[in-house]
């Protein structure tokens, strides 16, 4: 049963609908005058915060921004640079394996790239473009410590726009591009390196009347597109692949303007679509995230300028949802993530007024939901492999399993392309309980990279063998 109730904190307004669980409470709010919109947030290997953005109004701005929490959201530094003496805005920001950052969104009318230290330190910018209007959307290290990114170009000679793919080297030097499109305008806002080492990339394409379509295109590891999918009107702002090798997309369906999940297969064939409807007025889904114990985290925009989250299960029911803001007000979400605690951090803007004046950035993070506790395995009547412990995790986690019968036992690592990484145990083991520890390194010793792990226990008894996978995401 939905129930709906009102809170009322100082003068912000939050409305939550419990749909099958309690939403989770606020820990806290923060909010930076240094910029006017948080476009891209995520938690860094010490707990705290990393967003980008831009400062909308503030004339005379130049370089793109970058501003550091500590894990309570308390600035540590802000730092802007410039590629060029130019205004800049940045979409996408993530930590790379050297614990510095990477950001994309554009500068002086180019997709722009730059690297930064840990403290904010520029090392290098990389600008792309020519005579068009070129935009830098998404961003995300890639498997050989390169980049790739997408976002559009735009000719005013043909009036159109076309969904552009960046891939380069570790010091930004571009290795290929490739565009997407045809006879009308497309624009891609999210790329994500695939199980295989392809792209997959999502955004929207417009017909020759002006509406437009979801669009979910697969690109293999040079590139090459493999194939397309365009599904109902709208457009979709984030992609993630699922533990099958599947897809999950969110953004916003028109015309009826409300925020969509959707799941594919390998291939994008759809498997289902959810519409969050709720009360009538335009809304959009501008982020997705897998949850570590299943289900998906959404956050976007709520009818009259309010932040909206959702929480959902595998199947895409939504389990809570929240919203922040007042409703004469204007606030919007742009990006979400699960934290390590179990919680959320979500950034995007908040005004006092719409159309809005005196924007700020805002910073929200929510306590978990409880839906995250560890296996408890401690007298197994079957093959049993628990979550680990902690998940993500940062230099080394514990993996527990439970075994009815003695079997012959490996617990092995893989990557996400199915590559194994190390095999933490290879010998038989009595019925019960046990707990092996991964430091985060290979067969060799080397450490290995941030990213989406998984461990696989294989039992074997007599003739046959009994598999469990659980899926590890380390964060550096």
């Amino acid at each position: 049963m939905k129930k709906y109730f009102l809170i009322i904190f100082g003068t912000m307004v939050f409305l939550e609908v419990g749909i099958c669980a309690e939403a989770p409470d606020t820990a806290w709010t923060r909010k930076f005058g240094e910029l006017e919109i948080g476009y891209s947030v995520q938690q860094t290997q010490d707990g705290g915060y990393i967003m980008t953005g831009d400062r909308g109004s503030c004339i005379g701005f130049k370089g793109i921004p970058l501003i550091k929490t500590d894990s309570l959201g308390n600035k540590e530094w802000y730092k802007t640079h410039s590629i060029i003496d130019s205004v800049g805005y940045g979409y996408s920001v993530r930590e790379t394996q050297d614990g510095g950052y990477i950001v994309t969104g554009i500068i002086g009318g180019d997709v722009a790239l730059l690297k930064v230290d840990s403290l904010g330190n520029k090392e290098w910018g990389k600008r792309f473009g020519g005579d068009n209007c070129d935009m830098g959307y998404s961003v995300q290290q890639t498997q050989d410590n390169g980049y790739i990114v997408t976002g559009y170009t735009y000719s005013y000679g043909a009036g159109q726009s076309d969904v552009w793919l960046i891939k380069t080297d570790s010091l930004g030097n571009k290795k290929w591009d490739k565009t997407f499109g045809g006879e009308h305008s497309e624009k891609s806002y999210s790329v994500q390196q695939t199980q295989d080492g392809g792209y997959i990339i999502t955004g929207k394409t417009y017909d020759i009347s002006g509406d437009f379509e979801v669009w979910l295109i697969k690109a293999d590891s040079l590139g090459d597109k493999e194939w397309d999918k365009a599904f109902f009107g709208g457009g979709s702002y984030s992609v993630q692949q699922t533990q099958d090798g599947g897809y999950v997309i969110t953004g916003v369906s028109n015309p009826n303007n409300k925020a969509f999940l959707i799941k594919t297969d390998s291939l994008g064939n759809k498997e289902w679509e959810k519409i969050f409807n709720g009360t009538p007025g335009g809304k959009a889904g501008y982020s997705v995230v897998l949850i570590f114990n299943g289900g998906y985290f959404i956050v976007g925009y709520y009818e009259g300028g309010r932040i909206w989250a959702i929480r959902t299960d595998i199947s895409g029911d939504m389990l809570w949802t929240k919203i922040w803001g007042i409703p004469e007000g204007y606030h919007i979400g742009y990006s979400g993530q699960q934290t390590r605690d179990g919680g959320y951090i979500i950034t995007g803007t908040t005004s006092p007024t719409a159309p809005p004046t005196g924007e700020k950035l805002w910073l929200i993070k929510l306590e978990s939901d409880a839906g995250i506790e560890e296996s408890k395995i401690d007298s197994p009547n079957e093959f049993l492999l628990s979550q680990n412990s902690s998940n993500p995790f940062i230099n080394s986690t514990e993996i527990k399993f439970g075994l009815p019968k003695n079997s012959d036992v490996n617990v092995s690592i893989y990557n996400l392309v199915g590559k194994k990484v190390t095999t933490l145990i290879d010998e038989p083991r009595n019925t019960g309980c046990y707990t092996t520890k991964w430091d985060a390194t290979d067969n060799s010793g080397e450490r290995v990279a941030t990213g989406i792990y998984f461990a696989k226990l294989s039992a074997r008894v007599e003739n046959k063998t009994y598999t469990k996978t659980e899926k590890l995401c380390l964060m550096r």
